[in-house]
């Protein structure tokens, strides 16, 4: 008898013999109910891999967001891109290059310049809605004469005067509603009637 009771003990004097017979009483009941037990361990296990599978995949999203959004993005070495505002009152308006494209993440420079005799409109809300804006620098004769900061929507930029806007995208898509709504003083159409307009697209 004593044997017999020392096989259904571990080394520390636990009994198994409680969750051996409540393992049994499930295995009947189940059976009563004419449910296959083999079916519903089936069913537990991958319920269990499943939960297991979506644990693993949050510590992975957790780790890759840590690394890769480590330490101020602001404060990267900017990318500068420029764009000449050109053009010539009562015969054409453009930007040049009229098609810009930017990367998430990075830290811009981008280096708005009136060479054209009319002042004019770098607009586009949604690329406006889409960065992290850093600040914005007012450039006279190479000299720094002016910083904004806070959420910018759009930029005049008057003649023989530059811009810098720098800015951190942070949302991808496809934006052509890059326009200029200065109106010709001889013409009284619009810039952008007259040519002024872009596409900007965040990778």
């Amino acid at each position: 008898m004593i044997q017999l009771k020392n096989r259904f003990l571990d080394p520390h004097g636990k009994s198994y013999i409680l969750p051996f017979s409540c393992l049994l009483s499930s295995y009947f009941i189940l059976s009563i109910k004419n449910i296959s037990f083999n079916k519903i361990m089936i069913k537990i296990l991958s319920s269990i891999n499943f939960f297991f599978d979506k644990l693993v995949l949050l510590i992975c999203i957790f780790f890759s967001s840590y690394c890769f959004s480590k330490g101020d993005l602001t404060r990267q070495n900017p990318v500068e891109i420029e764009v000449l505002l050109k053009g010539k009152t009562g015969e054409n308006h453009f930007y040049d290059p009229s098609l810009l494209k930017f990367e998430t993440g990075k830290l811009y420079k981008l280096k708005l310049i009136n060479i054209s005799d009319s002042k004019h409109y770098f607009s586009s809300t949604n690329f406006a809605n889409s960065i992290f804006t850093r600040k914005i620098q007012v450039i006279k004769n190479k000299n720094k004469i002016a910083e904004i900061k806070g959420h910018i929507k759009e930029v005049e930029i008057f003649p023989e005067n530059i811009v810098e806007w720098w800015f951190v995208p942070v949302k991808t898509g496809v934006f052509k509603d890059l326009f200029c709504h200065v109106k010709d003083e001889i013409s009284e159409v619009s810039h952008a009637d007259m040519g002024m307009i872009g596409t900007i697209i965040i990778e």
